[in-house]
């Protein structure tokens, strides 16, 4: 696969803080009521803390949708959202970037121009997570599991859990993979993956993380808001991050057919100027992270697809 190196990535950011212009948005009248926003399940918890803190800040209630990712997208686009998306939150970059080029978005805000985001200027990341593993210490060591292709060694047989492929995080770590493994390696991994399965893949982290609690599974991979540590992570799980994480982007954008585009743009900007969101990538390091994410998650995100549809991983 071609990916674009993050020297390329980091000179269209660039270009991109310096012309946020493109179309000028349609023309709403105000309305009244709260922000629509359509955002993605597997980060219910988080993104409603950050909801419910800009609402007590500045008095405006916030209307949430949570669904899988992909499925708020394809409403934004094909325009089924109803009530129209004010603010759309997808849980990976290939959603997000999918919604900007089919013009289901406004351009963003100047408050946010210079955040990581979509060269043209549609949307811009919000928050930046790491797809670490996850292990029963009942069951497992310490080194036992140091990176994804682990999960598929022969030890592992029937103790192994993971979220579905339709799942954004599931799409980034195969992307991730191909970037680091090349193709046919990170295929063998994710056919041993499905080999070793304790039980169908789980349609979100909160599932999967409850069956390894409760011994069903030894293993998986979920999400962790990058810079976070393990200080408030006790009980039977251990969390290991691999030597070269895959990172997931979450980014937002401004529904092209917003009812409150205006109210929308402000929670945007507050949610990337404030950093409301754990993992907001607002120093170098998540801004570095971020990039790294919108590489492998965009780009790679095809070629991710097509080795899940070959393998068989659904």
């Amino acid at each position: 696969m071609t990916v674009r190196p993050l020297a390329t990535l980091a000179a269209l950011l660039a270009l991109a803080a310096c012309d946020r212009g493109g179309h000028p948005p349609e023309t709403t009248a105000p309305a009244d009521g709260p922000v629509v926003v359509y955002a993605p399940a597997s980060a219910a918890s988080s993104l409603t803390a950050a909801f419910d803190a800009w609402t007590a800040a500045t008095g405006n209630p916030v209307s949430v949708r949570f669904e899988a990712s992909d499925q708020n997208v394809d409403a934004v686009i094909e325009r089924r959202d109803d009530p129209p998306a004010d603010l759309l939150v997808a849980g990976d970059v290939r959603g997000i970037w999918r919604a900007g080029m089919e013009g289901a978005l406004r351009p963003v805000p100047p408050g946010v121009a210079n955040a990581p985001g979509d060269p043209d200027g549609a949307w811009v990341a919000i928050a930046v997570r790491v797809a670490v593993l996850v292990y029963d210490a009942r069951q497992l060591a310490p080194g036992d599991v140091v990176s994804y292709e682990d999960l598929a060694s022969e030890g592992l047989a029937g103790r192994v859990c993971v979220l579905t492929a339709a799942e954004p995080l599931g799409r980034t770590v195969v992307a991730s993979m191909i970037d680091r493994m090349g193709t046919r390696p990170a295929e063998r991994a994710v056919r041993g993956w499905l080999a070793n399965l304790a039980a169908p893949p789980f349609d979100s982290e909160d599932a999967l993380i409850a069956a390894i609690t409760a011994g069903e599974c030894a293993v998986g991979i979920v999400g962790r808001n990058a810079g976070e540590d393990d200080a408030n992570r006790t009980g039977l799980l251990r969390y290991v991050e691999p030597p070269v994480p895959a990172v997931e982007v979450i980014g937002a954008g401004v529904g092209r057919h917003a009812h409150a585009p205006e109210r929308a743009a402000a929670l945007l900007e507050w949610l990337v100027t404030q950093a409301a969101l754990p993992g907001a990538p607002r120093d170098a390091a998540l801004g570095e992270a971020a990039a790294d994410g919108m590489v492998n998650g965009g780009w790679g995100a095809d070629d991710a697809v097509k080795l899940a549809e070959r393998a068989g991983y659904r």
